[in-house]
């Protein structure tokens, strides 16, 4: 009975110990998007071989679709006006329709009143330059802050001159939802009793601010002190941010005034509860260990991002749980936001992710790509950092 224990046991065990060996020895299979720098990096395992493919865009991934944050340059100049403004839409990556997440009402609005006060002069076309020396300029520059989840912050800036403008220079933030693409008010994050405590909490922040800047002795804050009275608090001017693993409101103060127009005074994050949509945020987010590493969990196996001296680069490693062999299979810019785990989607998915690196390497984001007379062309959103 015992020797035919054996005999029907050992190739088992010899299987069961070759393959323990060779997933030592082997790197785990991954597909992974990382958000690193100012570019997304798609990096590909098969235990076999790894291939990384890079590109200067946003994505989104919202209910199992991916999808692509851009701006689009609308410019409405004539022969004495430059009148730039941009828009920001979502692009689903299988369908390839785009929605207007973000219209420019102002320069719109600016490039309508300057047609009819001056009917006789036509918009400049295409392929003509903008006038260096124009008498009226109006001028919007957004930029994506980040994207959370359903949630996309932007930062906008606005700067006008003209005789008829009056000088008006702003900057502000705020936060659309992708899944409507409507604007975000705090009542939709955290109720209307939630959004009154974050107002009382901002409003009691910017003052205490103000308080430290005014007790400053030194002459050499004097500027700060007349620039912080034009500083005026906006509830609807806010980031959406992480904070220690849990969402949080930053809200971005715009300033006004001679001092402080263009410019807004930020304040520190205010944590609020995280909804269910946190859930799948909090998955693509790291965890620091001791030594400086960063680290993203797995059941097959974890994801370290390892910074170098210089602190401007971060090498990808792949690691096994438990184990301490780790396999290196991509170099990033820094710092690392984070690492989605791609699902298995299907074919048609990774089919639209190829299809929209392929396409990234076309974009231009200094380009001014679009007339109100034409299709719009795209650009790839800037991410701050």
């Amino acid at each position: 009975m015992f020797t035919r224990f054996l005999k029907f046991s050992l190739p088992t065990i010899l299987i069961a110990a070759l393959g323990c060996e060779r997933s030592f020895w082997t790197p785990p299979q991954s597909d992974l998007l990382v958000s690193a720098g100012d570019s997304t990096y798609w990096v590909r395992s098969d235990g076999r071989t790894t291939s990384v493919r890079a590109a200067s865009f946003l994505l989104a991934h919202v209910d199992g679709r991916f999808s692509e944050i851009y701006i689009v340059d609308q410019d409405r100049s004539f022969a004495d006006a430059v009148i730039v403004g941009q828009r920001v839409y979502q692009r689903d990556l299988i369908t390839g329709d785009s929605v207007l997440l973000l219209d420019d009402s102002t320069t719109r609005e600016v490039a309508m009143r300057y047609a009819r006060e001056h009917p006789g002069e036509m918009p400049l076309a295409i392929d003509e330059a903008e006038n260096p020396d124009a008498a009226t300029i109006a001028y919007t520059d957004t930029e994506i802050v980040d994207v959370l989840g359903p949630y996309v912050t932007y930062e906008q800036h606005i700067d006008m001159d003209g005789s008829w403008l009056s000088g008006s220079h702003s900057s502000r933030r705020g936060v659309i939802d992708l899944r409507t693409a409507q604007p975000v008010r705090l009542e939709d994050l955290v109720g209307r009793r939630g959004a009154t405590t974050l107002r009382l909490q901002g409003v009691s922040m910017l003052g205490s601010a103000s308080d430290s800047i005014r007790a400053i002795g030194d002459a050499r804050a004097a500027r700060a002190k007349e620039a912080i009275a034009g500083f005026v608090f906006d509830s609807s001017s806010f980031s959406l941010v992480e904070s220690a693993g849990v969402p949080a409101i930053a809200f971005f103060v715009p300033g006004r005034g001679v001092r402080a127009a263009g410019y807004a005074f930020p304040l520190a994050p205010i944590d609020i509860p995280p909804g269910t949509w946190w859930q799948d945020v909090r998955a693509t987010l790291p965890t620091s260990v001791p030594g400086g590493d960063e680290f993203w969990p797995g059941r097959d196996h974890e994801v370290v991002a390892r910074y170098d001296t210089s602190g401007t680069r971060a090498r990808i490693l792949l690691r096994r749980p438990g184990k301490s062999r780790e396999w290196p299979i991509a170099d990033v810019q820094a710092p690392v936001r984070r690492v989605l785990r791609i699902p298995a989607a299907g074919p048609e998915s990774t089919e639209a992710l190829g299809r929209a690196f392929d396409d990234a390497v076309l974009y231009s984001g200094e380009a001014r790509t679009a007339s109100n007379t034409r299709s719009p062309a795209k650009g790839a959103a800037r991410l701050r950092t």
